[in-house]
């Protein structure tokens, strides 16, 4: 006859430490989800503007399909950039490895050299390489204009100076001139009907359906540099008559 093995213990005495340690935890995970989590006003009025009839899932059916080649050309695009990527990171990484090996390596030195610069390849954020590449190649001069705008109303807005930014887009100037006479060339039409159809196929944001002209954005400009805009500081002003879809 054996004897009966005893139950295991359901609760373990813990000492007044861990108590006071599991109580911080829960007070910690408490106040952040009520510090975090959204005003119960503000979630019912996000929700009703969500399902409404002008409401974004609205909007989504049924599905706008006049712009799916251009989307299905980036898509190609993007698909065409993770391979290229996948491709020269293998090209440049069977060296590294073979450097690295402790038999196929020419000299301890190159060695040690191969695996240090390996290691640190891979201890470099993913964000900072591509934010390294973007400046290396360029990714276009509005991104870091904003970023260093930003940084800078930061930074001197102590002293009195106020820094934003004004971004304009396909606004009526020589530039644009020739990018629609190029345009109006290529597809054998007028310059207005360029325009027309740029607007439709590029710019389907911009409400106002044409080019801005350079004293709309000079307005702007005077405003920020007047008394009138004495408490504006970090701020973009878009003159583009709602070209960025997003806020």
């Amino acid at each position: 006859m054996t004897a009966a093995i005893p139950a295991p213990p359901r609760f373990q005495h813990r000492s007044l430490t861990e108590y006071l340690g599991i109580i911080v935890v829960i007070a910690l995970v408490v106040t952040s989800i009520a510090n975090t989590a959204p005003a119960l006003d503000s979630l019912q009025r996000g929700l009703a503007r969500l399902v409404s009839p002008s409401g974004f899932l609205a909007q989504m059916f049924p599905p706008d399909l006049s712009r799916v080649d251009h989307i299905a050309w980036k898509l190609l695009e993007t698909l065409q950039m993770a391979v290229a990527g996948a491709a020269l990171g293998l090209v440049f990484a069977v060296p590294f490895a073979i450097l690295a090996t402790d038999r196929l390596s020419p000299h301890p030195i190159v060695k040690i050299i191969a695996r240090g610069l390996i290691a640190f390849f891979r201890t470099v954020p993913d964000l900072v390489w591509a934010i390294f590449f973007i400046i290396v190649v360029g990714l276009g001069p509005a991104a870091g204009v904003l970023a260093l705008m930003k940084g800078l109303s930061r930074t001197y807005a102590s002293e009195g100076l106020l820094v934003n930014a004004v971004s304009p887009a396909f606004i009526s100037t020589p530039m644009t001139d020739a990018m629609m006479e190029k345009r109006a060339a290529a597809l054998g039409v007028s310059t207005a009907k360029a325009i027309e159809t740029f607007l439709d196929e590029e710019r389907p944001y911009m409400e106002l359906k044409r080019r801005g002209e350079p004293d709309e954005v000079a307005n702007v400009i005077a405003f920020l540099c007047s008394d009138a805009a004495s408490f504006v500081n970090g701020s973009n002003y878009r003159v583009d008559s709602g070209s960025v879809a997003t806020i």
